[in-house]
């Protein structure tokens, strides 16, 4: 689009070697001032790349350079008083011509297969979101699609788009399936807007609707007002792209229809099985077997544990992706190669905080994952109550570092704490030491800020679930290489100050919300006496 003006630079061409048989009427001067003209816009091509493809900019330098061996060749039948053999002239002028042929043959058939390959959608699959409320979870789809068909192609912006300008024509011409995955905010977003309204306008992707439990669907008076409705400060104007919004409100209504196949996000489990059913659901394959029942803790010692945030579809993404990302590095360092290293808290009944204390105690190492409702979760304070005792049983003098700080401790003791952030998280700060964790455990403050405050002096490792894939291999490479090289444990002792009183209290305090996830209560009510079971509490 750059080159808009090339088309006269032609035309001037046309003109100029038109001129010279007119202008001219020596024989050698019309083949020199011919070479002249043909050598300057043929190096003014090379220079400017007035084409779209290298191919076509390649294929018009050639025949150029051509031109002029044909034009030189032809001079050697002009009468220069230099006598030529007649067959090194048609030899010549025969390999000339020839190479002409084949390159302008060559190049037609170059850009018949072009048009036949280009009829074949380069994706199979495109995940429109909004990356702030659901990264993890278009990566979490990419990648149960490919593990269903690994021939499938799927599209993520993070991974897949490198130019902007490229995203609607992508939709336009490369999709066959379009996913739109809808959360609170993704309608709002110019650049989702636009990616539906090209899908619906000028695709023949077939367009599937994932609605999740975030996604309320715009009001009336929303849709005809969408330049109020549309976050016009996303750097995107859907003008721009000749997308109008008579068009994008046509295309929520059509998106938002009985006739456009709609997928719901299941509630009803905390698992990452619920992405298994939507992945099911979207690819039309038979629904997973499994039971929305989350099976109990295993009673093996010295695992690698991940712990997120049941209550939070991005934390559990986050978790599955992590543990992808994990599992095979993991695995070849396993002594003998045998059993799962791995073991994903976000997939196992998690209702008994006792059961999960132990657990993480007597863990080899346990990565927790911060995310934005994380200090809300008591399974994941228990995490960090157990993550920051056993710093405390290290010593506060080796908080950071307790693996190099104890060269002699035999491997079955050896405990690492991997605190991991995912986009969105903020560390506490001193409201939430002298007002927001007092209110969750009164009773045992301050055992609970000693472990709390040992936990969060660890150096966090992040999770850009936002970033390309390649970022992800390098930041759990980073994970891998904290995770002590041990075998493991056949039975670790316990190390934590976070014992039964606080875990006691915890459980006191969890309050069990709609989707089924635990969340912490604040004190309401005090007590009328000192009996810890008739203490009242409000949400």
């Amino acid at each position: 689009p750059d080159m808009y003006f090339y088309g006269s630079t032609l035309l001037l061409r046309s003109f100029l070697l038109t001129l010279v048989p007119v202008a001219l009427q020596d024989a050698g001067a019309q083949i020199m001032m011919l070479c002249a003209f043909l050598l300057f816009f043929s190096l003014l091509q090379s220079s400017t790349k007035p084409w779209r493809s290298v191919m076509a900019n390649a294929v018009d330098s050639i025949c150029s350079v051509l031109m002029v061996l044909l034009l030189v060749s032809g001079s050697l039948a002009t009468q220069s008083g230099v006598e030529t053999p007649g067959e090194v002239l048609s030899v010549v002028s025969i390999l000339v011509m020839s190479s002409l042929i084949l390159i302008v043959a060559g190049s037609l058939a170059f850009a018949m297969c072009v048009v036949l390959m280009s009829r074949r959608p380069k994706f199979s699959w495109f995940i429109c979101h909004h990356k702030a409320a659901a990264a993890a979870q278009a990566r979490l789809l990419k990648i149960l699609l490919q593990q269903a068909d690994r021939k499938d192609r799927v599209f993520i912006d993070s991974d897949d788009l490198k130019d902007l300008d490229e995203l609607f024509n992508i939709v336009k011409s490369d999709v066959a399936n379009f996913v739109t995955y809808l959360t609170g905010d993704t309608l709002r977003r110019p650049w989702c807007a636009g990616e539906v309204t090209t899908a619906f306008k000028a695709s023949s992707a077939k367009v599937v609707a994932v609605t999740t439990p975030s996604f309320l669907e715009p009001k009336e008076d929303e849709l005809n007002n969408l330049d109020r409705y549309i976050d016009q400060d996303g750097g995107c104007s859907l003008a721009q792209y000749s997308i109008h919004l008579e068009d994008v409100k046509w295309s929520f209504i059509k998106l938002l229809d009985a006739e456009t196949p709609r997928v719901r996000v299941r509630t009803d489990s905390l698992s990452t099985l619920k992405f298994n059913f939507v992945v099911a659901e979207v690819s039309k394959r038979p629904l997973p077997k499994q039971t929305l029942q989350l099976p109990p803790l295993p009673n093996d010692s010295g695992l690698v544990a991940i712990s997120a945030d049941q209550g939070d579809d991005e934390a559990i993404a986050s978790a599955s992706i992590l543990v992808s990302k994990l599992q095979e590095c993991l695995h070849q360092r396993m002594e003998g190669g045998q059993g799962e290293p791995l073991c994903s808290l976000c997939d196992m009944d998690l209702s008994d905080l006792y059961a999960l204390a132990d657990f993480i105690a007597n863990s080899q190492t346990i990565i927790v994952l911060l995310s934005v409702g994380t200090m809300a979760s008591p399974q994941q304070l228990v995490a960090i109550l157990e993550g920051g005792a056993i710093q405390v049983s290290w010593g506060s003098e080796c908080a950071m570092s307790p693996i190099k700080s104890k060269p002699s401790a035999p491997d079955d003791k050896v405990r690492m704490v991997i605190p991991m952030t995912l986009p969105g998280f903020i560390f506490p700060g001193v409201h939430f030491y002298s007002a927001v964790l007092p209110g969750m455990l009164p009773m045992h403050n301050e055992e609970a800020q000693t472990c709390v405050r040992a936990f969060f002096k660890l150096i966090a490792c992040p999770l850009s679930t936002h970033a390309s894939d390649q970022l992800l291999d390098l930041q759990a490479a980073d994970v891998v290489a904290r995770v002590p090289k041990a075998a493991r444990a056949k039975k670790l002792a316990r190390a934590s100050s976070a014992d039964g009183p606080i875990i006691k209290e915890l459980a006191m305090r969890t309050a069990v919300n709609a989707s089924g996830s635990s969340r912490l209560t604040e004190v309401g009510v005090a007590a009328e006496d000192s009996d810890d079971e008739d203490m009242v509490f409000s949400v």
